[in-house]
């Protein structure tokens, strides 16, 4: 069940909340399509971080820590046969 609840920091806003996960629906969107994204990105770039980062437009560091805390796992295109 979603309900909204009032913004403390926008009184002009409300904020939809999942009472399941107890999370804004903001956030939980965000955590699966980040994950999705960056994982495309690897993949385009045969999970080459360096260009990963520059295509997302983010430092290579911080690129690594999502890596680490989304859990991705390296999974490069299959060779071409």
């Amino acid at each position: 069940m979603d309900i909204q609840i009032p913004d403390p920091r926008n009184h002009n806003e409300t904020i939809l909340y999942n009472t399941q996960a107890n999370l804004p629906l903001y956030r939980q969107f965000m955590s699966i399509g980040e994950k999705a994204l960056l994982k495309s990105v690897l993949h385009h770039t045969n999970y080459n971080k360096v260009r990963t980062s520059k295509i997302l437009g983010i430092n290579r560091m911080t690129l690594g820590k999502k890596i680490k805390v989304l859990n991705i796992v390296p999974n490069p295109p299959e060779a071409a046969q």
